[in-house]
This record gives structure tokens, C-alpha cells and sequence, in this order.
């Protein structure tokens, strides 16, 4: 049985916080949602992770809990580097011009993506541009 090492916390929103979710074997974030009440945004979020799974610019969905039961509030997902603030406070704010092209051509790819499954990201900011290297995924 392998034990959870630590919970450190990522962000937070309207609906849930994110905590880096690590055990001897595994390093993912977890989405951990503030009460039952949001299961149905949860469910939805879920419901689109699965339908973006193929777009390499969209965050990946690991597992989900709600697979047993409906009760759960929690999801797992891809543990990236950083997101795009956090990126622009490391660099000082002056992201080179190649990287911040390649960048807006990630997120046109995702965006050109969901859009194409009929689905919408209504919170599109620095926060949920996530950065690994030179790659960016939106979350």
C-alpha cells in the first residue's frame, strides 16, 4: 500500500482547489472540488478532459474517482512545471519572443480544438495556461 508523501497547494478557484498529489510512486494534481455541491460542474469538466484527450495542447485527465461513485469530488490530472504567471514572474515578465509566438500558437491549437468539440473554456487566463519546457497546455 503506498502512502501519501505530501499535499502541497497549487491554486484555487470558484469550484475547487489544486494540490500536488505524490506518493512513493506517482507525482499528478489532483482537482479537489470545495463540497458535493459542484459535482455536476466536476462531472462536466471531466466529460470534457475525456472528449480533449487527444489534443497534445490541452491538460491531460490521469483518473477520476467518480468511475465508483458519484459522491466523489476529486479528479487527477497531468502535473505540469508551472502555469503561464508563474513562467512570466521566473522570467521577469519579458518571455523571449520565439517562446511567447510558440506559446500563442499552442493555445490557438487548443482553442481551434475545443471549439471544433462543441466546447467552450470560459476561463481562459495565466493561471490555467499550464507550462512544461517549451510546451503549454491549457487547464
Amino acid at each position: 500500500m503506498e502512502t501519501k508523501k505530501k499535499k502541497t497547494h497549487l491554486g484555487y478557484g470558484a469550484y475547487a482547489r489544486v494540490y500536488v498529489h505524490e506518493t512513493e510512486s506517482t507525482r499528478e494534481a489532483v482537482k479537489l472540488f470545495h463540497s458535493d455541491t459542484y459535482v455536476d460542474n466536476m462531472m462536466t469538466e471531466i466529460e470534457a478532459l475525456v472528449a480533449l484527450r487527444d489534443c497534445d495542447n490541452v491538460v491531460k485527465l490521469l483518473h477520476h474517482d467518480s468511475e465508483k461513485s458519484r459522491k466523489s469530488n476529486r479528479f487527477y490530472m497531468e502535473l505540469e512545471e508551472c502555469n503561464l504567471y508563474e513562467y512570466m514572474n521566473q522570467t521577469g515578465d519579458l518571455i523571449p519572443l520565439d517562446t511567447a509566438i510558440s506559446f500563442i500558437v499552442q493555445l490557438f491549437r487548443a482553442l481551434e480544438y475545443t471549439h471544433g468539440k462543441k466546447i467552450v473554456h470560459c476561463d481562459i487566463k495565466p493561471m490555467n495556461l499550464l507550462v512544461t519546457g517549451t510546451r503549454l497546455r491549457l487547464a
